[in-house]
């Protein structure tokens, strides 16, 4: 998870200056991205309604938790988009070095829940731990429209959005008022 986010983040700005992708229009695609695990985390189906396949390809792992779960969710695209976006608002080494370090206190806070998840979900039951994956998600969802209307915010307050349009109703103006008579 750490390894796949750092390299997001001294490569990212690269990668969106390749493909011409705003940070406007990263932020959202990311909060489409984590609203859109909001949403399945808040009409979470339970384990029957897994199709077989998955539920054999889960049997077959030796360790499901970092596979099919828990990598997905923890360095997935939502998480590279808010890696990305932060990478473009640091100024200078210090910050890169801060963004780094919290990183890795994440991947470390991770393992620990992770590690102790066994226990939670015998003390919490399972009503306890779909009642927190409903919190969680509408957390995630809260998440995504904030990524959503930060993005929105962007484009919408920037000049370049406005000028086109601002020229074509000056154009649009200035041809009526001097129509020959």
């Amino acid at each position: 998870m750490a390894a796949v986010l750092v390299t997001f983040l001294l490569l990212g700005s690269l990668i969106m200056n390749f493909f011409g992708i705003s940070i406007p229009g990263l932020r959202i695609a990311g909060g489409l991205i984590v609203s859109r695990i909001g949403f399945g985390m808040l009409n979470s189906k339970s384990e029957n309604e897994m199709s077989e396949e998955s539920q054999e390809e889960a049997a077959r792992k030796v360790d499901i938790a970092f596979t099919p779960l828990a990598m997905p969710m923890l360095s997935g695209p939502g998480c590279i988009a808010v890696t990305i976006g932060m990478a473009t608002e640091a100024n200078g080494v210090g910050e890169i070095l801060a963004i780094v370090a919290g990183i890795g206190l994440v991947a470390f806070v991770s393992w620990l829940v992770l590690r102790s998840a066994t226990r939670v979900v015998r003390a919490l039951g399972a009503t306890g731990m779909n009642a927190m994956g409903r919190i969680m998600g509408f957390l995630l969802v809260c998440v995504g429209i904030q990524f959503i209307v930060d993005g929105t915010h962007d484009i919408l307050s920037s000049p370049e959005f406005w000028r086109p349009i601002l020229d074509a109703i000056h154009d649009c103006v200035t041809s009526m008022t001097h129509k020959p008579t």
